[in-house]
């Protein structure tokens, strides 16, 4: 399993106020988390519950971890092999 130390949030709605509410404050450099704001909506698309958390669709992140450097295209085809074992 590819573990990383940097993680990734898609937010349909206002960074600002998160940041606001969680105490949190952005960084120029070393930070351990992206808050993303989508062109579109496209990548909500197939989202999934679990655990109590909304996360984006096996397809989503794969395409994700492609552009992720350090072992990021090892672990895009780890969720690709996941997911040729459903089709």
């Amino acid at each position: 399993m590819v573990r990383y130390q940097k993680g990734s949030i898609y937010l349909d709605g206002d960074a600002n106020s998160l940041l606001e509410t969680l105490s949190w404050k952005a960084v120029s450099s070393g930070s351990n988390l992206s808050l993303l704001i989508p062109y579109d909506e496209g990548v909500f698309l197939g989202e999934q519950d679990i655990d109590s958390l909304t996360i984006v669709s096996p397809v989503q992140t794969y395409l994700d971890l492609q552009r992720v450097r350090v072992r990021g295209q090892e672990a895009a085809e780890a969720i690709r092999s996941a997911m040729e074992k459903t089709w």
